[in-house]
């Protein structure tokens, strides 16, 4: 997963797309609450995306990996210059039987309280 966030906080869009080709299958999905993106270059629009609308923020790991079959979750935070969170999030995905990302889902935001 390092390498997943690692691409996040790559500003150059082709190093961004390397280090992509490492951590993800190469139809990979992406669906968040902003849209739905297919495959690498598709993901380096969306880290892209993001990096434009806040700029000088990095994406880092909020918790460790809990995995089970081919699912994986984990938390992440966007933190701003000075070290504080500015929004929270979850990812849930499916792993290629090579062990790179194939689809993943992500949450933006806290879970909503119980009713």
């Amino acid at each position: 997963m390092t390498t997943y966030f690692a691409a996040w906080n790559e500003p150059d869009p082709e190093r961004r797309g390397a280090i992509l080709q490492r951590s993800l299958a190469d139809d990979a999905e992406l669906l968040d609450p902003t849209g739905r993106w297919q495959g690498i270059d598709g993901f380096v629009e969306r880290i892209g995306n993001y990096q434009t609308a806040a700029p000088e923020t990095k994406v880092v790991p909020a918790s460790g990996i809990d995995a089970h079959n081919d699912v994986v979750r984990y938390a992440w935070t966007i933190i701003d210059a000075a070290g504080q969170e500015i929004i929270e999030g979850i990812d849930v995905a499916e792993r290629a039987a090579d062990g790179r990302l194939r689809r993943i889902l992500m949450f933006h935001g806290s879970l909503p309280p119980k009713d």
